[in-house]
C-alpha cells in the first residue's frame, strides 16, 4: 500500500486532524535527524521514541517495559534471549514489521561504516537470528541485559528496502522517515515538528517546537522542592592547568566545598555523588582531610607558595549567582584562593568545556538513558580521566558534584498517562489522553 494512501485511513479512521487542542511541547534542541541507529541528540529522539517501537520501552521509573515485545525468554545461563514480537506492529505503510527489520536496524548500528553512537554499548549483542517474521534469537553476552539493550534506539526496526531507496538520506526529510510507532510524521517545519496519532487512543496530535519558538506550550518542566532529580551540577578543574596536574591541590579544591554550607537555593539537593539519584542512591564522596594542609603540600610539590589568576566559567542565569559567589567566597577563605568570574551562555559554556579553554567552570550533565556508564562516559570525557568507575574519577578531584537540579512536570490542561522521562526531562505520549 503506497505511503499516502496509509495516510490517508490513518487521517479517516483514527481521528487524526479533529479538533481536539494539540499537545505542544517546548525541546531544548530542534529534530534535525530522524535516523534511529545515528542520532543520540535528545531533540531528535523525543520525535524517535514516539514514531517507532522498541522491543522495549523505558517507564517512568526508567525500567524497560515491552512495547514491542509480546513475550521474552533467557536461558538458565543468560546466553540466549528469544523474542516475540506483538501482532500489531505495521510500518505506516501497512506492511507488518518484522523480526528482521529489528535486526536489520541491530546490524546496522554494529557495523562501523555506520558511525553510531551505539555501537559500543550494543557488544552485549553477540548474534541475531530470526527464525520467522515474529520470532528472534539473541545470543548474548555475559551479564548482558536484553530488556534494557533492546529498550536502545540504536535497536529500534529499520526496513532494509526502504532504508536502501532512501540513497543515504534516511531519516533526514518526511520523504525518508518510514516509522511504525503509535505516531506518524505530518510535518517538518522550520521552527515546529507536528506528529498525528495513528495506533492506539490518546492524544490525536503531538507539536515538537524548536527553543526558538515563541508560543505556549502544554507542558513543560519547572525547578522544584519536590519532583525528579535529573541534572547534576559540579566545578570542573581543568585537567591542563598546571595547578591542577598536582593531585593535593584538586583535593584541596574538593575539601574545601564539600565541607562549605553552600546552596543556589530552590529546587536544588546536595550531591553525594556524580549521578542523579534516578541512577542509583549511593555516597562516593572520598574522604579527603583539610583542605589547608592538602594545598600547601600540593604548592610545594609545584615549587610555589600561592594560586593567582584562574577564572571560574559559569552560567549567566541569574539563579546561579549565589552559588557562584558562595565557591568563590570558600575557596577565599579556606585557601587564599580568588576566581575572576566569566558569566556565558549555556551553549557557549559547554563549548568552552569541551574545548578545555577554562581554569574552573561550573557545569551540568544531564544522563541520555538509563545508563550510568554512559554519564559516567561522559564526565570522564569532560575531566580528561582515564578513570574506570565513579569512585576513582571523584577520587581524582577533577570533578567535584556539588547539586542535583529537581523538576516536575507541569501543564496547562489535566492530560493522563503523560509521564517525563527521569533521564532525559523528555514527555512520553504514546499512552496519554485528555480526560
Amino acid at each position: 500500500m503506497p505511503v499516502w494512501l496509509c495516510l490517508l485511513f490513518c487521517l479517516l479512521f483514527t481521528g487524526c486532524g479533529s479538533s481536539q487542542e494539540p499537545f505542544i511541547w517546548q525541546a531544548d534542541s530542534y529534530p534535525v535527524n530522524l535516523d534511529p541507529q545515528i542520532t543520540r541528540e535528545e531533540g531528535d529522539l523525543l520525535a524517535i521514541r514516539h514514531l517507532y517501537r522498541g522491543l522495549f520501552a523505558l517507564d517512568e521509573a526508567g525500567e524497560p517495559q515491552p512495547e514491542g515485545c509480546e513475550e521474552y525468554t533467557l536461558s538458565p545461563d543468560g546466553s540466549t534471549a528469544t523474542f516475540t514480537l506483538k501482532e500489531d506492529l505495521t510500518w505506516w505503510d501497512g506492511v507488518p514489521v518484522t523480526s528482521r527489520d529489528y535486526a536489520f536496524g541491530v546490524s546496522r548500528a554494529q557495523d562501523p561504516d555506520t558511525g553510531s553512537p551505539y555501537r559500543e554499548e550494543l557488544e552485549g549483542i553477540l548474534s541475531l537470528d530470526c527464525p520467522d517474521d515474529r520470532t528472534m534469537v539473541v545470543t548474548l553476552a555475559e551479564g548482558a541485559d536484553p530488556t534494557r539493550l533492546f529498550a536502545s534506539p540504536g535497536t529500534y526496526p529499520c526496513r532494509e528496502d526502504f532504508f536502501r531507496s532512501c540513497e543515504g538520506s534516511y531519516g533526514l526529510s518526511t520523504e525518508t522517515v518510514l516509522g511504525c510507532g503509535y505516531y506518524r510524521l505530518s510535518s517538518w517545519g522550520a521552527e515546529a515538528m507536528t506528529l498525528t496519532r495513528c495506533q492506539g487512543e490518546g492524544i490525536e496530535t503531538f507539536r515538537i517546537a524548536g527553543p526558538q519558538w515563541e508560543g505556549s506550550p502544554t507542558g513543560w518542566l519547572e525547578t522544584a522542592d519536590e519532583g525528579i532529580p535529573m541534572i547534576t551540577w559540579a566545578l570542573l578543574l581543568n585537567p591542563d592547568q598546571p595547578v591542577f596536574t598536582q593531585p593535593q591541590i584538586c583535593q584541596a579544591f574538593a575539601a574545601a566545598l564539600y565541607s562549605a554550607d553552600l546552596s543556589p537555593g530552590p529546587g536544588f539537593i546536595p550531591a553525594r555523588q556524580l549521578f542523579p539519584p534516578t541512577l542509583g542512591e549511593e555516597d562516593c564522596l572520598p574522604d579527603l582531610g583539610q583542605p589547608g594542609p592538602l594545598l600547601w603540600e600540593g604548592l610545594k610539590a609545584l615549587g610555589q607558595d600561592g594560586i593567582k589568576g584562574l577564572t571560574l566559567l559559569a552560567p549567566e542565569d541569574s539563579q546561579f549567582e549565589d552559588l557562584v559567589n558562595g565557591i568563590n567566597q570558600e575557596l577565599q577563605q579556606q585557601l587564599g584562593v580568588f576566581c575572576s568570574v566569566e558569566r556565558v551562555e549555556s551553549s557557549a559554556l559547554l563549548e568552552r568545556v569541551e574545548a578545555g579553554e577554562y581554569d574552573l567552570a561550573l557545569v551540568p550533565c544531564q544522563p541520555q538513558s538509563g545508563s550510568g556508564e554512559e554519564l559516567f562516559a561522559r564526565w570522564a570525557a569532560l575531566a580528561g580521566s582515564q578513570a574506570e568507575s565513579q569512585e576513582g574519577l571523584l577520587g581524582e578531584c577533577r570533578v567535584i558534584p556539588l547539586f542535583h537540579q529537581v523538576f516536575r512536570l507541569k501543564t496547562s490542561q489535566t492530560v493522563e498517562g503523560l509521564w517525563i522521562s527521569p533521564y532525559t526531562g523528555s514527555p512520553d505520549l504514546n499512552h496519554a489522553s485528555y480526560p
